[in-house]
């Protein structure tokens, strides 16, 4: 599992990739979660899901349907581990970014570790 961690340290995804993939998984959720909760409109369903998956959770819209809390539980787990690691590649993203600023004001260069 630690190796698993070290390899997205490693990956060079770009950042409008990062916000789409976690936008599209909550998008996905939006669009459905109106057809099975009659009381949520596909903003509500939109702001529960990006609440819920960052953990925020403020608990102002709570799901009343208890047919599909198996698959919402799934979904939030699952959820979870997608912004975990998008959080964790921005953040390598920006540490980089920072890391070649103060190179470049120390030594007037740039360095770029990605090997293609």
């Amino acid at each position: 599992m630690d190796e698993a961690g070290r390899q997205v340290e490693r990956l060079d995804i770009p950042l409008p990739i990062i916000a789409l993939v976690v936008f599209a998984y909550v998008s996905c959720a939006a669009a459905i979660l109106p057809i099975w909760e009659k009381q949520l409109n596909f903003e509500n369903a939109f702001y529960f899901c990006f609440v819920t998956l960052t953990t925020i959770g403020f608990g102002d819209i709570v799901l009343e349907h208890p047919h599909f809390f198996l698959f919402f539980s799934i979904y939030i787990i699952v959820g979870m581990e997608i912004v975990c690691m998008a959080f964790k590649l921005v953040q390598n993203r920006l540490i980089h970014i920072y890391k070649n600023v103060m190179l470049f004001f120390a030594n007037g260069k740039c360095y770029n570790p990605v090997k293609k």
